[in-house]
């Protein structure tokens, strides 16, 4: 397990924990990743901070968390890829048991709102074929 960094300075310090639970290789002969998944731990009031998935889809599952206190924004689809403008993206307070996928070329960001219960997320990132040479 790792510490994520913290946000920017008109955020909060707060940052979270990854951990890797396992990586399955598409291919031995050049190891290229294919399926990756892990956890996310947000401590109360962290927040991590906007980021781009690239060429990959990652699918959430809120585990634990307060009811609507983990926050999930979206960027907008007009910005520039990887790019998150706060005025624009689309928002969602999550609770235990939410599942949620952010698309190629998207950027998010995620909010524990929460004071006193941290947030507890699994992920699955997953190549996007297309973009690697393997088409359908």
């Amino acid at each position: 397990m790792c510490d994520l960094p913290t946000s920017k300075e008109s955020e909060s310090n707060v940052g979270g924990r990854v951990g890797h639970a396992f990586v399955v290789c598409s291919d031995t002969s050049d190891d290229s990743e294919m399926c990756k998944s892990g956890f996310l731990v947000l401590p109360p009031n962290g927040i991590k901070a906007a980021e781009s998935v690239g060429s990959r889809s990652q699918i959430f599952t809120v585990c634990q968390c307060l009811p609507g206190s983990l926050e999930v924004a979206f960027a907008h689809p007009e910005e520039p890829e990887g790019t998150m403008n706060p005025a624009t993206a689309s928002r969602f307070l999550l609770k235990p048991a939410d599942m949620f996928r952010i698309p190629p070329e998207n950027a998010y960001r995620l909010e524990n709102h929460s004071t006193t219960t941290e947030c507890v997320l699994t992920w699955v990132m997953i190549n996007d074929r297309s973009t690697n040479g393997y088409g359908a």
